[in-house]
């Protein structure tokens, strides 16, 4: 089950050069979903993406499950050969991008949270509030 309102993305960088390691050890772009929800959320049928219009750009694995609280990193670099780790297929622009959380269901695409940005520094990550100096991956 993926109601709104409890799956969201909580923090995304778009320009990581020291600030966290991929399971490659290599600094990519990254985005964090949060399960601010009671119960277990299975992504299967989830999707992230950098283009509004397509939404359905990167489908979380099969079996993906998001407990209730926890925060999960997907690496946005193109690293899809990863063996360890979740890595989308698309890279974050530095120059702003919107990154758009969803679900497809019965046919239907709906949009479970999106989040818009202009200009990341280096080593800065964005909220929905705003702008962090000091990234909080997992917290």
């Amino acid at each position: 089950n993926t109601g709104s309102g409890k799956l969201m993305i909580s923090e995304a960088m778009a320009a990581n050069q020291t600030a966290l390691q991929d399971p490659q050890g290599e600094f990519d772009d990254w985005i964090e979903i949060h399960n601010s929800g009671t119960m277990a959320i299975d992504l299967s049928n989830c999707f992230l993406s950098d283009n509004g219009s397509k939404p359905l750009k990167w489908q979380f694995p099969a079996g993906t499950v998001l407990k209730p609280g926890n925060r999960l990193i997907v690496w946005a670099d193109e690293d899809g050969k990863a063996t360890e780790g979740l890595h989308a297929n698309f890279k974050l622009s530095a120059k702003g991008e919107n990154i758009v959380l969803s679900k497809r269901e019965n046919g239907k695409t709906e949009i479970l949270d999106y989040l818009s940005f202009e200009d990341n520094a280096p080593d800065t990550s964005v909220t929905h509030q705003g702008k962090l100096t000091q990234p909080t991956p997992g917290h």
